[in-house]
């Protein structure tokens, strides 16, 4: 190897060396401890995308849920030809004919 090649695997043996010596001082191996300081990370990333938005994590999570369904709706309605309110109106009229057809049946 060259040199500076060899130093970049010593710096990398190193670093790999003190993230073990991190994961068994908190009583973990070296992927389950990489996994839990990416978790942690995430979690922080969102915790942040909270806040900026002026919301606790759970409002936040639960705004970004809310959002994610009314997408797929809009979706769907797209897909089948109409915007979301009439899609919904459809479903809706829908299921009402679909509650009647079933009273009839029982009748």
């Amino acid at each position: 190897m060259d040199l500076p090649t060899y130093l970049a695997v010593l710096q990398n043996h190193e670093q790999h060396q003190a993230a073990t010596d991190e994961a068994a001082a908190a009583g973990m191996d070296l992927p389950t401890y990489l996994a839990a300081l990416q978790d942690h990370e995430q979690h922080r990333a969102a915790t942040d995308e909270a806040a900026a938005a002026g919301m606790d994590l759970p409002t936040y999570l639960a705004a970004l849920q809310n959002h994610e369904q009314h997408r797929a709706a809009t979706d769907e309605a797209a897909a089948a030809g109409m915007d979301l309110p009439t899609y919904l109106a459809a479903l809706q009229d829908h299921e009402q004919h679909q509650a009647a057809t079933d009273e009839a049946a029982a009748a």
